[in-house]
């Protein structure tokens, strides 16, 4: 039982983990800057309800 939980874990992690090297390639260039700076805005948007 606590095997597999900390398997999961062990595959979340390492997934989380390559989507983050990923999404930092990403962000490194140009376009990716730009959208996460619109998403950036739109999340503040939506947190202060405008």
């Amino acid at each position: 039982m606590k095997r597999t939980t900390k398997s999961i874990i062990l595959k979340t992690w390492t997934g989380i983990k390559s989507a983050g090297r990923h999404v930092w390639k990403y962000l490194k260039s140009k376009e990716g800057r730009q959208i996460l700076i619109q998403m950036f805005f739109i999340a503040i948007k939506y947190i202060l309800g405008l």
